[in-house]
């Protein structure tokens, strides 16, 4: 496999390989209401760090998508949900705890005070913007296309990709970059593309497992969605909103919300989109996006949130209508003057 170049954090770079290299029995965290990305990170690290001889578990906060089930499969490791009691009595002791695709404490929410606790042994591999984690080596390269990406490289450290890791990690790294199309994709993103295709990874394959699995309730819950934009600040921002009988009555799970906030951005006018989906306790879950100069993330650290520049999210705690009238004045305010 060829020699990737890093993009960023290279300072941290040699303190994580030499953790991995290290540890012996990990447990290896993702994000809630994780992605191809975050799945196929966790999945993609196992298994490297399963070929170098050594031991753990994945841990997910449940529900895991079940159009993400194939990637979990593949796991090396046993997969365990997070609960309030773990690790538990019967667990081996891990010498290492591995987050990835995360460094925010609200997506590492409930287990973040448990990571917390053990940031001493608390390794992070990252490529998001926000930041507010602890623990012995933080590895953030925001220029990544994507996490999936970073656990290339390290798999070249590690002596090269097996099958296993190189089909999830490629899912990820098609996912996170919207099948290459998304500002992040750059030449690094496409040499690490090409090496999980190298190691046997089919990109036709997993075109069909995460972009034609659709059920008919979320065919159902689009049309709703679409039906709800509303296209303001001068048609530049379009705003869309899911009820919780938008979920009931269509029969769409929470998940299945993944990339109806794409839609609107095909729309020459529209430069951003803001989805809202209301949660059983209340909350707000939003998402949002942008074409060019906006940068979504600032928006979302406003409301406690963060990601990337032009793919950010938060959650709101505000009526519908009030959380809609503050994120159209954050997008006001960038529209008028952008970064």
């Amino acid at each position: 496999m060829p020699t990737l170049p890093h993009t960023g954090g290279e300072n941290q770079w040699p303190a994580l390989i030499d953790a991995l290299q290290a540890a012996q029995h990990v447990a290896i965290f993702t994000h809630q209401r994780p992605d191809p990305d975050a799945v196929g990170s966790q999945v993609g690290l196992a298994a490297v760090l399963s070929q170098a001889g050594k031991s753990g578990v994945a841990v997910e906060f449940p529900p895991v998508p079940e159009n993400l089930m194939f990637i979990l499969e593949a796991s090396p490791w046993p997969v365990m949900e997070f609960t309030p009691t773990w690790p538990g009595e019967s667990m081996p002791e891990f010498d290492t705890i591995v987050v990835v695709d995360t460094s925010s404490r609200e997506q590492l929410s409930p287990a973040y005070e448990v990571l917390n606790s053990m940031s001493q042994k608390l390794l992070c591999i990252d490529h998001h913007l926000a930041a507010d984690i602890q623990g012995r080596c933080i590895y953030r390269d925001s220029h990544a296309g994507s996490c999936a990406e970073i656990i290339v490289r390290i798999a070249n450290e590690f002596g090269g990709l097996s099958f296993k890791a190189a089909g999830a990690l490629l899912a990820g790294i098609t996912a996170d970059t919207g099948w290459f199309h998304f500002e992040g994709t750059s030449a690094s993103t496409l040499q690490a593309a090409a090496a999980c295709v190298d190691a046997g990874a089919r990109p036709d394959q997993l075109w069909h497992r995460l972009m034609q699995q659709d059920s008919v309730a979320k065919w159902r819950l689009t049309g709703r969605v679409l039906q709800s934009a509303e296209y303001v600040l001068s048609g530049r921002l379009a705003l869309m909103r899911i009820s919780q009988q938008d979920f009931a009555q269509t029969g769409a799970k929470s998940w299945e919300t993944e990339g109806l906030i794409n839609f609107p951005l095909s729309i020459a006018d529209v430069a951003a989109s803001a989805c809202l989906a209301e949660q059983p306790d209340g909350l707000l879950r939003v998402s949002l996006r942008s074409k060019h100069t906006i940068n979504v993330a600032e928006i979302a650290a406003e409301f406690g949130g963060g990601g990337h520049a032009r793919a950010a999210g938060c959650r709101i705690r505000l009526p519908m209508d009030q959380a809609c009238k503050s994120l159209t004045i954050a997008f006001e305010k960038r529209f008028t003057n952008p970064q």
